[in-house]
């Protein structure tokens, strides 16, 4: 779990930082003198957007995150094949 924290945190921030730029953008949408078709395609696009954006953001938290899990588990269990390998011959 100590590996996970900070992508934790990481995608807590970006989650909020996303809702906020959503709401301001849907405002922004709405308050313009466009039609309901294009402000509906428009809100598509930005849903869209954001989404795309953070999860580009949150990806190198988690991936080196799990990188550093799977690379003390691969070490855990050569110590323990080790430690098989060597017991058996004593």
């Amino acid at each position: 779990m100590r590996h996970f924290k900070l992508p934790l945190i990481a995608t807590a921030i970006v989650f909020v930082l996303a809702i906020g730029v959503g709401v301001f953008g849907l405002i922004k949408i709405d308050r313009s003198g466009k039609s309901n078709q294009e402000k509906k395609e428009r809100a598509e696009l930005l849903g869209g957007g954001v989404a795309t954006l953070v999860c580009f953001i949150i990806f190198p938290f988690w991936i080196f995150a799990a990188a550093k899990v799977g690379k003390e588990r691969r070490a855990a269990l050569e110590a323990k094949k080790q430690a098989a390998a060597g017991g058996g011959e004593s």
